[in-house]
């Protein structure tokens, strides 16, 4: 804390087995170490000071803290003094702490470690059965070898027995073959009297050779296969993190977590993320879980809220069948992690040690991944709020401006109903721009109304089949008022264009085309409507002679509230994006582009095309 630096807290294993109460004080002082901060790594190596300095270099220590340990007088002879008389002597570039003591050290007495014996009794027979096969193939080579050449053929035999078989097999073949040798084949045979000198050193020697070798042999052996446990450690931690960057939600992380821990050790694999600080989920993130009982809820609830693992072999609820382990964040608990060991899986340190490393980066992961929904609704909210006041504003001078005029022409009719002479066209002047104040104030509200409907996805639409022409002849002749000022050229199709909508929405998406086409078109300009047939669509297209579309607004035009640069006053900027989605309620799509033959803007919308039906025909 003081140095607000990461640490690390190693433990070395180095193929001693513990005794339980050591094995247990272990394991608590590995779980304080978590609920610290610390990073726990357990290493296996033969040398807990090359382990040390290995992990130092990986790591980047600059400094280590440890116990002051005790001395034992022919360990430290040979062993070129104690852990901290070498951890000193060979890493000068890392400060080392030594936590005071209460006691001074004390020498220990000499204490024999015999060897760890992992062969089963199979191995020791077949062990027997190859010096048996050894010895007699030796038998029947001595009148022709001589009896020290035996000897070596002997120990020529115990090398490949060496590489396979364990130290304690290896160590029951050399002392079998010595025997052996001595009696079938030393002078005097079949006794284990020995004559002359040469042949016990040559006795002594063989054994000593045999086991030296069989020692070796065995921790080679051990080396490699720590080498393929961190190998394959490695390669989980590797795939998973892999996994982990390629994963796009909760559920992707979660069933990925769960598959590595699989790899790791055969269990089943519940992840349940937190719901707020004291509750869980009801149900877990990845699908493929198994279903929790009441009993796993409440232990998964109990680690969750006291951020300590309980459950199977803990102290806390230990009779529970799984294990629950808290996903610890940065900032916070993100859920907790349920594991349901084999009965007979017993958790080594090393395979915990894996798992705690899983828990963290997939703590980290879901966290990651919470904080990127909020900072996307955080930008949403945003947006929205920018939204929001962009309509505001917009809203407020559409509504104000012909709620102007309405309410300026009423003042003006009432004051000619009172004058007495009062001219009628006049007071037709007045009536028509309340009209069109009421229409325009109309239009607005009806593409407020149509956005709300759309944001909910209420909008129903009420369809039937009609004809495009017809459709579009009868609404221009309505709204001839629409392109006041403006020539309309009508170029409709031939053919009967027979589309399947609701003609209300329809005339909706017509009407803002044009009222789009007028608002970008200059006075007295002409404007086109144009049907035609494409391939199995009915088309319908919007020509004006405005000033076009900048090359970027092509597909922006159709954003809510967008309204392109140098536009003229007046407009919310959702006539088109109301448009698209009305459109495309219909199972058609609207493009934009630029006019061909001059300057202007070209809308195009196509509409799935029907055959004409058969009443219409009869």
């Amino acid at each position: 804390y003081n140095l607000e630096a990461p640490w690390v807290a190693l433990y070395v294993d180095t193929g001693h087995p513990l005794s339980a109460e050591d094995h247990e004080t272990l394991t608590k002082n590995l779980n304080l170490a978590r609920e610290l901060g610390a990073e726990v790594l357990t290493t296996q190596d033969g040398s807990i000071v090359e382990a040390m300095k290995r992990v130092a270099a990986e790591r980047n220590v600059t400094q280590i803290v440890m116990g002051r340990p005790d001395r034992r007088f022919l360990r430290d002879l040979f062993g070129r003094g104690n852990l901290l008389d070498q951890l000193v002597n060979q890493t000068s570039e890392i400060d080392v702490h030594v936590v005071r003591q209460k006691r001074k050290p004390i020498y220990r007495g000499f204490r024999i470690r015999l060897p760890v014996m992992t062969s089963g009794p199979l191995l020791y027979g077949y062990t027997v059965g190859h010096v048996a096969a050894l010895s007699l193939l030796g038998y029947a080579l001595t009148g022709w070898l001589g009896y020290r050449a035996i000897g070596f053929w002997l120990l020529l035999g115990i090398l490949p027995l060496s590489m396979f078989a364990g130290l304690g097999p290896t160590l029951l073949a050399a002392g079998l073959t010595a025997l052996t040798w001595n009696y079938f084949f030393i002078p005097p045979q079949f006794t284990f009297a020995v004559r002359e000198f040469e042949d016990v050193m040559m006795i002594s020697v063989y054994f000593a050779v045999a086991s030296v070798v069989g020692f070796l042999a065995s921790r080679i052996r051990k080396q490699e296969m720590d080498l393929r446990q961190r190998e394959r450690k490695s390669n989980i931690l590797y795939e998973f993190g892999k996994s982990l960057s390629e994963a796009r939600s909760e559920s992707e992380i979660a069933t990925r977590a769960a598959t590595s821990i699989s790899l790791a050790l055969p269990s089943d694999v519940a992840i349940v993320r937190g719901a707020d600080d004291t509750r869980l989920r009801t149900e877990p993130l990845n699908p493929a879980s198994r279903t929790l009982s009441e009993k796993d809820w409440a232990v998964a609830s109990w680690a969750y809220a006291n951020q300590k693992k309980a459950g199977w072999r803990t102290d806390t609820l230990s009779s529970s069948d799984c294990l629950c382990l808290p996903l610890r964040g940065r900032s916070k608990t993100i859920g907790v992690l349920v594991l349901y060991p084999k009965e007979s899986l017993s958790l080594t340190l090393d395979q915990e040690n894996l798992i705690e490393t899983i828990c963290g980066h997939l703590a980290t992961a879901l966290e990651r991944e919470l904080l990127e929904e909020n900072s996307r609704r955080t930008e949403i909210y945003e947006q929205s709020e920018k939204l929001h006041q962009a309509l505001l504003n917009t809203v407020s001078h559409e509504l104000r401006t012909p709620l102007t005029t309405i309410i300026g022409g009423a003042s003006a009719l009432q004051e000619l109903q009172t004058a007495p002479n009062h001219d009628p066209a006049l007071r037709g002047s007045i009536t028509e721009e309340i009209t069109d104040a009421a229409e325009r104030l109309n239009q607005t509200i009806e593409n407020l109304m149509d956005m709300s409907r759309l944001s909910s996805g209420v909008l129903k639409l009420n369809s039937h089949l009609f004809e495009l022409n017809d459709f579009i002849r009868s609404i221009l002749q309505r709204r001839s008022k629409l392109v006041s000022g403006r020539q309309l050229l009508l170029e409709l199709s031939t053919d009967d264009l027979f589309v399947q909508g609701d003609e209300k929405v329809l005339e909706h998406v017509l009407l803002n085309l044009i009222s789009n086409a007028v608002q970008y078109s200059p006075p007295h300009s002409t404007m086109t409507v144009r049907t035609s047939r494409n391939q199995s669509y009915a088309q319908l297209v919007v020509l004006d002679e405005g000033v076009g579309l900048p090359e970027g607004d092509l597909k922006r035009i159709f954003e809510r509230f967008y309204r392109a640069p140098g536009s003229p006053p007046g407009g919310v900027g959702l006539g088109l994006s109301i448009t698209k989605a009305l459109v495309e309620a219909h199972g058609g799509a609207i493009f934009a582009d630029h006019r061909k033959d001059r300057k202007g803007a070209q809308l195009t919308v196509l509409l799935p095309f029907h055959p004409i039906p058969k009443e219409v025909l009869e």
